[in-house]
């Protein structure tokens, strides 16, 4: 009658000396180191042009700072090193975007933490004086600087100001400056980052309606601090950049060091016009720029088909559940992102920018 009892004591006995060993087994597999080089904004980023504001070129151009507020904003720019850093911005005011044309611009870049330096001066354009460049059109009001051969910049990511010389209102962006092989982060915004579809068009009207999924920013904040790069590309216009980065920064993503890319139409795009601004987007930094795409997330059917055009592992795909029904192709459906942030933070960490330079890859 004791026989039961006996027999239980030592197989609890084993059981307790078998479960530290399963909960170690558990803790070895998730690296919670960080990555060496991890993107450390500056603590520090006051900018100060030591230069004063000049006469306005043209009488009319005063006129057009009447119509409202400056709607200034820069393209993000990713260049592997040794290749042209052009620099792309959009000069407006007002409500309905009045282009700001033939007036005095400098170009200002923060090579190290607190230190600017004035590259260049410019003047913005009148329609057509460039040709299309990356898919950006000369439609008035643009600056184009390309960085002098003998002042390009090393691999690193830069914050850029232009600054116009009217008024010192200014323009916004980063040059990327990525090793071919870079391992990069990349998601779509709308319903993938956000909970709705057509969060886009009200970002037009109120920059912070959107509301974001629960574990996306500290999805993102994960694989930053891993050493991977981010970039978070959106069919949004390009006239909805800066709601669209002040939006990310409101609600806790990576900003610094991060690029986004917003579609050069007026209006955005939707449908298929999407997809193909994503897959020649996405197929140009993989195939011209030799990026290596790792993660990527989206929710349709135009992100998946751009993601697998420009090369992207299917493992290394994610979809938002709720809009897309199709066949995953690969590809890993996921309903909430608070496992992502966990998987992200115990992936092993990044040595080097470059995956032919690391001795692992997840």
């Amino acid at each position: 009658m004791f026989r039961p009892l006996l027999l239980t004591i030592p197989l609890l006995l084993i059981h307790a000396a078998l479960a530290p060993r399963a909960t170690a087994s558990i803790d070895a597999a998730c690296d919670q180191r960080p990555s060496p080089i991890e993107w450390r904004p500056c603590p520090d980023t006051a900018f100060s042009p030591d230069t004063p504001k000049e006469s306005w070129r043209h009488i009319g151009s005063e006129l057009v700072t009447l119509l409202g507020s400056p709607k200034h904003r820069g393209i993000d720019t990713i260049v592997n090193p040794g290749q042209d850093q052009l620099l792309i911005g959009k000069f407006v005011y007002g409500l309905f975007d009045q282009d700001l044309e033939d007036e005095k611009v400098e170009v200002w870049i923060e090579v190290r933490c607190r230190d600017w330096r004035l590259f260049g001066t410019t003047q913005t354009t009148r329609d057509g004086l460039f040709d299309t460049v990356g898919g950006i059109e000369d439609d008035g009001g643009r600056v184009f600087f390309t960085i002098p051969t003998e002042k390009r910049l090393p691999p690193g990511s830069y914050r850029v100001k232009m600054l116009v010389k009217g008024d010192h209102s200014e323009a916004n962006l980063w040059l990327h400056v990525w090793e071919r092989g870079t391992r990069v982060v990349v998601s779509d915004i709308d319903g993938t980052i956000t909970t709705s579809e057509n969060d886009g068009l009200w970002t037009v009207f109120a920059p912070n309606s959107p509301t974001p999924r629960v574990g996306a920013a500290a999805t993102f904040r994960a694989y930053a601090a891993k050493g991977y790069r981010l970039l978070f590309v959106t069919a949004r216009p390009e006239f909805a950049t800066e709601g669209t980065r002040q939006w990310f920064a409101d609600n806790g993503f990576p900003t610094d060091g991060v690029a986004f890319h917003l579609s050069p139409s007026d209006s955005g795009e939707l449908g298929a016009g999407a997809q193909a601004y994503k897959t020649a987007y996405l197929q140009a930094l993989t195939q011209a720029h030799g990026l290596d795409i790792a993660w990527a997330y989206g929710n349709k059917a135009s992100d998946l088909a751009a993601y697998l055009a420009a090369g992207v592992r299917p493992e290394g795909i994610r979809l938002v559940v709720g809009e897309y029904t199709g066949d995953l192709e690969g590809a890993t459906m996921i309903e909430s992102y608070i496992p992502e942030s966990e998987r992200a933070a115990c992936l092993p960490p990044l040595l080097a920018p470059s995956s032919r330079e690391n001795a692992s890859q997840p």
